[in-house]
């Protein structure tokens, strides 16, 4: 399976790549400043609206902690997506996902687990989670990671990690790397890197406004009948974007991203994830300007 395939299956708090390990770190341990804590990616309540062209992406979520201690950290997660693609008049590709009117729903519960420890006198972290997924007519199913991240350095300025996630499930079952990378070289200037999800450098002003240039990958995917079986459609996206981060009384969250879309691969999963037919993306959706609105509300800040 290709790398980019590997990539459609890493969620954002599936495993703890850099929202809940550089987060829940930085928060516990004063790493980071506190312009950093400011943005935390961990909140309660979180709602986008993506424009693509004529496509209409709505997704929302919601974060629960269940234990937070010292030592472990417990959290259910529940997700609920909604995609609409409209036709777009100049598609001439029959074969193309995007030539045809849909409206499909995606929804995923998860229970997630952290664990901190230390190994060699460095920190340790452990994340493991059990989810299951389904869309408008039923639960489809029962999915699985583990993640574990040793922290090579930490202090004020930097911080660098490296890891591993394993997802299930897969007819073969795959090993992902996994690396952050932050920096801060001002009060207002950093750098950000969490491979392979995302990178950006950012800069930050007023305490409570942040800008960041950079790229982000993007998971897509949802149920659909498919004559003889309910397959799964599922694409990755790679955004280069400018994103702004607008934070209010301190518990919300408004943020705007403005880019462009380059669709890397689609296509059609089986049983285990097993990819059982590619899709000719075309012009339909290899970049493509779109814009992303949302807000977010975070009870426990």
């Amino acid at each position: 399976m290709k790398f980019t395939s590997l990539l459609l299956f890493l969620g954002v708090n599936g495993i703890c790549c850099k929202a809940q390990i550089q987060s829940a770190d930085s928060l516990r341990h004063n790493v980071r400043k506190y312009l950093g804590r400011n943005f935390s990616e961990i909140r309660t309540f979180n709602y986008s609206w993506q424009v693509v062209d004529k496509h209409n992406i709505i997704k929302f979520n919601t974060t629960i902690p269940i234990i937070d201690s010292t030592h472990f950290s417990l959290y259910g997660i529940v997700k609920a997506d909604f995609y609409t693609y409209s036709k777009n008049e100049e598609c001439n590709n029959s074969d193309s996902f995007f030539c045809e009117n849909s409206n499909n729903q995606y929804y995923k519960a998860e229970i997630n687990g952290m664990y901190r420890t230390t190994l060699a006198k460095k920190p340790l972290i452990l994340n493991g989670n059990i989810s299951v997924d389904g869309f408008q007519n039923g639960v489809k199913q029962v999915m699985g990671t583990m993640a574990a991240i040793y922290v090579l350095k930490r202090n004020n300025h930097t911080g660098i990690s490296a890891g591993f996630a394993m997802l299930y499930p897969f007819d073969k079952v795959p090993l992902l790397p996994v690396l952050t990378y932050w920096h801060q070289f001002s009060s207002h200037w950093s750098v950000d890197v969490s491979l392979p999800r995302q990178s950006y450098l950012r800069y930050t002003f007023k305490e409570n406004m942040r800008l960041s240039l950079g790229t982000m990958l993007q998971n897509d995917h949802f149920y659909f009948d498919d004559k003889e079986a309910v397959r799964l459609f599922y694409m990755t996206s790679l955004n280069s974007e400018l994103l702004y981060e607008y934070v209010a009384m301190k518990h919300f969250y408004f943020w705007g991203r403005f880019g462009v879309s380059t669709c890397l691969d689609a296509g059609i999963y089986g049983n285990k994830r097993k990819k059982i037919r590619s899709f000719d993306v075309g012009s339909e959706r290899r970049n493509k300007p779109f814009m992303t609105l949302g807000c977010s509300y975070n009870l426990y800040k």
